[in-house]
């Protein structure tokens, strides 16, 4: 992989099928959202039914493999905002490498 940008490109291609190996690892289902998810504005961003996004353990910008085992599920906004915001996991696990 040349760059982060051909990286998202392979994991859009193949993340139903790492989900469908994930699910069959773990032996349960990627979780999927109950009820709307919606803007201060009222837009819905996470229609019932839609799944939660994949979180990589280890950022596709430091190399994370395209794997089951590098991916967990992660719902918006809470878990999400929560790793990427200024001081969260992300940051302070990766921090020194995103701020080269």
């Amino acid at each position: 992989m040349n760059t982060i940008e051909e990286h998202k490109k392979v994991f859009v291609s193949i993340r139903s099928d790492l989900l469908a190996e994930w699910e069959e690892n773990n032996n349960e289902q990627w979780p999927k959202y109950g009820k709307a998810v919606m803007t201060m504005r009222g837009r819905v961003v996470r229609a019932p039914g839609n799944t939660y996004n994949v979180l990589k353990i280890i950022p596709l910008a430091c190399g994370g493999p395209l794997t089951w085992f590098n991916i967990h599920p992660a719902s918006w906004p809470e878990e999400i905002q929560a790793i990427h915001r200024p001081d969260g996991i992300w940051q302070k696990l990766f921090g020194k490498l995103f701020n080269r």
